[in-house]
């Protein structure tokens, strides 16, 4: 594994902390699952937005459009 370092306010800081004994797990540990849920949410943002504009082409505006679209 590698080390990356970089810079956080002192309240950040304290919350990592604090996360990191409450959880029994290290700052690291606490800060890998941080990362994989924002990717997460950024791919999934990025799915939605694509699937919108897909739905948008094809004329589906609500629900009820995608339901009869679907069948």
């Amino acid at each position: 594994m590698s080390v990356v370092s970089f810079s956080v306010d002192e309240d950040t800081k304290k919350e990592l902390e604090l996360l990191s004994q409450e959880e029994r797990r290290s700052k690291s540990d606490i800060f890998r699952d941080m990362y994989k849920t924002y990717t997460f949410n950024r791919t999934l943002t990025k799915i939605q937005r694509i699937g919108k504009e897909k739905f948008l082409a094809l004329g589906i505006e609500s629900i009820d459009d995608a339901e009869a679209f679907l069948g």
